[in-house]
């Protein structure tokens, strides 16, 4: 289904188009995640007509406008299931920011309203080269957005679509897959926090070929929050994208390090074959095909990161480079 932007002149519009080289924090064009829920506790407040409906977005921006009293939108780089994404220029930092305006529906829901606030606060604590920073969340009385670092750049999944036969070499994502794994140890070990929605459309490349790692936690929290306050049908019981969901994850099982490691596989897999893995012959197993020739080794790699079981699979990011290293030396 498609999202309805209603804007403050009545007119509607549907917007579901991928905006191409998109920049910003890796912002994905998707539907929201569908988990089978009930009502979210907390108050919802309604306008003042008593109707609040999923179509309903933030207000109609424009180029040149100036937002909370302190961003001057320069332009649009994504819009989708989740809201809309504009570069600004943060006239306090003196800087560009990428600025996330969240959907109405769930600014009028207190409890969704704190549950990403509260994600946002965790995702400040992040202070790494290969993480995209979160400033901060913002509101006034008719909108809310996350401020972000802004990154000149692409997705991999994009940068996947431009290769030769649409998929990277080996050495092509060597020196990106030490930097996410050095960013994910970082996130684990320091922080203590898990991403929940790693894939190729969250992984950016800057102007310097840097990885940056986007939406830690957020994206999931707004699916969550946005699959509770809606009627969409049931695909899954755990929130992030199903191709890259652990079996434990799908099951909506405590969020652990093991979820992020299946999606370092599951992402491996999808961007040196072109394919996501698809379900297997039994619940919690992938039937994964790859190219003759494409490395064994690489291959049992990415096949015990997607392990069913988290005992079969890798315990850390150290581990899956300290592999990886080896296989490269070898």
């Amino acid at each position: 289904g498609s999202l309805n932007f209603v804007f403050e002149n009545g007119s509607m519009t549907h917007l579901t188009t991928p905006i191409r080289k998109s920049g910003g924090c890796g912002w994905t064009t998707r539907n929201p995640a569908t988990n089978e829920s009930n009502e979210m506790s907390g108050e919802t407040t309604l306008p003042a007509d008593g109707l609040l409906s999923f179509s309903e977005t933030p207000r109609m921006f424009m180029p040149g406008q100036e937002v909370f009293q302190r961003y001057a939108l320069r332009k649009l780089l994504g819009r989708g299931g989740m809201g809309i994404v504009w570069l600004a220029s943060d006239k306090s930092l003196n800087n560009d920011v990428a600025l996330k305006f969240l959907p109405q529906l769930l600014l009028h829901n207190r409890a969704a309203l704190e549950n990403l606030k509260d994600e946002a606060r965790n995702s400040m604590k992040l202070a790494h080269p290969h993480i995209i920073h979160t400033y901060g969340f913002v509101e006034d009385e008719s909108s809310g957005c996350i401020s972000m670092e802004y990154v000149d750049g692409d997705t991999l999944q994009n940068l996947r679509i431009d290769c030769p036969n649409k998929v990277f070499e080996v050495k092509d994502l060597e020196k990106w897959t030490r930097q996410f794994c050095d960013a994910m140890t970082y996130a684990h070990e320091t922080i203590k926090i898990v991403h929940r929605d790693l894939k190729p459309e969250n992984l950016m490349v800057d102007g310097k070929r840097n990885l940056k790692i986007a939406d830690f936690g957020i994206s999931c929290t707004i699916n969550e929050s946005m699959s509770r306050l809606t009627t969409y049908g049931r695909s899954h019981e755990g929130s992030g994208t199903p191709p890259y969901m652990s079996p434990q994850q799908m099951d909506g099982k405590r969020p652990r390090i093991s979820d992020d490691i299946y999606s370092l596989g599951a992402t491996l897999y999808q961007l040196l074959t072109g394919r996501l893995p698809q379900n297997g012959p039994e619940p919690g197993l992938v039937a994964v095909g790859f190219p003759p020739d494409l490395d064994t080794k690489l291959q049992a790699m990415c096949r015990k990161a997607m392990a069913a079981h988290p005992d079969d699979s890798y315990t850390t990011m150290r581990e899956f480079i300290a592999e990886l290293t080896a296989f490269r030396q070898g």
